[in-house]
């Protein structure tokens, strides 16, 4: 998979580009609204939705039907099928018939912290 290229890059992680089926959540028990992946890395991850998130908010985040085929371990290393985040930034866009959101997710643990 590529590692997406930004000039202004300041993020200490690499990001690669990823656009899956998800679902997020507000709890394990609430209802659950679709989302579509842009990009993620160790440290956290970006989705589109059609609902605006407030930032400091913790969502439950599963990707749908996704398989792992074709990826490296560097690449593979920060992708999760199933995990909590806290939403840092919500900015909104328009698209041709609709408003959309773009939201920017950091994991709760990280992928290098250790627990054994």
């Amino acid at each position: 998979m590529k590692q997406m290229q930004n000039s202004n890059e300041k993020r200490s992680a690499k990001r690669f580009p990823c656009s899956p089926s998800l679902t997020y959540q507000f709890s394990l028990f609430n209802e659950a609204y679709k989302a579509q992946g842009n990009d993620y890395s160790d440290y956290g991850m970006s989705f589109k939705s059609d609902e605006r998130i407030q930032p400091g908010t913790i969502v439950f985040i599963k990707h749908k039907d996704y398989t792992y085929g074709g990826l490296d371990n560097e690449t593979y290393n920060g992708f999760r099928s199933l995990t909590f985040a806290t939403v840092k930034w919500c900015k909104e866009y328009k698209q041709v018939d609709s408003r959309c959101y773009k939201i920017g997710a950091k994991y709760l643990i990280p992928n290098d912290v250790s627990f054994f």
